[in-house]
C-alpha cells in the first residue's frame, strides 16, 4: 500500500472515528464556552499545534532512516498523518503502532516496533525531566522522586536494552530480536539519538505553550 493509498485511508476512517466520539457531546456547552474565550489565543494554540506533526513525523523518518529505510519526507508525513487518528483515540497511543505494521514491506515488524516504541521512551524521558525541572521550582519531594524514577527508567531501559539477544528460533522470538536490535542500532548512531530527543522536546514544549493559551483564553 503506497503513502498516497494509506493517507486516504486514513482521510476516510477519520471522520468515522470523529463521529463516533462526538455522537453524545454537548455541542451547546461547548458553544458556550466558546462565547467567554479569546477567539485569537485560541487560534495561536491550534496553530503551535502544527508543528508537532512534522516534527513527530521527521524524528521517526530520522529513526527509520539509521534502519536503511531512505524515503522522501512527503511519504513519511502521509503515512504518520494517515495512523493518527488511530493512535490518538487509542488507550496509551497503543493504535501508533498500526505505522509498525505500514512498514512491514520495508522492515522486520520487530525492528519496525522497537523504533515507535522507541518514540514512546524518549517520549517518557523528555516529560519526566521538564516535569523534574518544574517540580524543583515548586518544591514537590514526591514528584521529584516520581521524575527522577521515570528518567532513570527511561535511562535504563535504552543502555541495557540494546545488550538483549534471545536468539529464539520462530517468527516471535525473531521479532523479539530484530525489537531489542533496534536499540543496538540507535546507540550506534548516537546523532540520531540526540536529534529525535531534540524533536521530541521541541514538540512537547509547542505543546505546553499550546495548552497555556488554551487555558488563558
Amino acid at each position: 500500500m503506497n503513502s498516497k493509498k494509506r493517507f486516504f485511508l486514513g482521510l476516510i476512517f477519520t471522520p468515522i472515528l470523529v463521529l463516533i466520539i462526538f455522537l453524545k457531546f454537548d455541542f451547546e456547552g461547548l458553544r458556550n464556552a466558546f462565547a467567554r474565550t479569546d477567539p485569537w489565543l485560541l487560534i495561536a494554540a491550534g496553530f503551535l499545534l502544527l508543528p508537532p506533526f512534522f516534527l513527530s513525523a521527521w524524528r521517526w523518518k530520522k529513526n527509520i532512516e539509521i534502519l536503511g529505510v531512505k524515503s522522501r519526507f512527503r511519504d513519511v508525513f502521509l503515512t504518520f498523518l494517515a495512523n493518527f487518528p488511530a493512535a490518538k483515540i487509542s488507550p496509551g497511543n497503543s493504535g501508533d503502532f498500526i505505522r509498525s505494521y505500514l512498514l512491514k514491506h520495508k522492515l522486520p515488524l520487530g525492528q519496525s516496533i522497537g523504533c515507535v516504541f522507541a518514540e514512546r521512551i524518549i517520549d517518557i524521558y523528555v516529560l519526566a525531566l521538564i516535569s523534574l525541572i518544574a517540580n524543583v521550582f515548586i518544591q514537590n519531594k514526591m514528584a521529584i522522586f516520581l521524575d527522577l524514577g521515570l528518567i532513570a527508567a527511561s535511562v535504563f531501559f535504552l543502555l541495557f536494552s540494546k545488550k538483549i539477544k534471545l536468539r529464539k528460533k520462530g517468527t516471535l522470538g525473531q521479532n523479539i530480536d530484530h525489537f531489542f536490535n533496534f536499540f543496538e542500532i540507535l546507540s550506534k548512531n548516537p546523532k540520531t539519538f540526540l536529534a529525535i530527543t531534540a524533536y521530541t522536546t521541541i514538540s512537547w514544549l509547542f505543546v505546553f505553550v499550546s495548552v497555556k493559551l488554551t487555558f488563558m483564553a
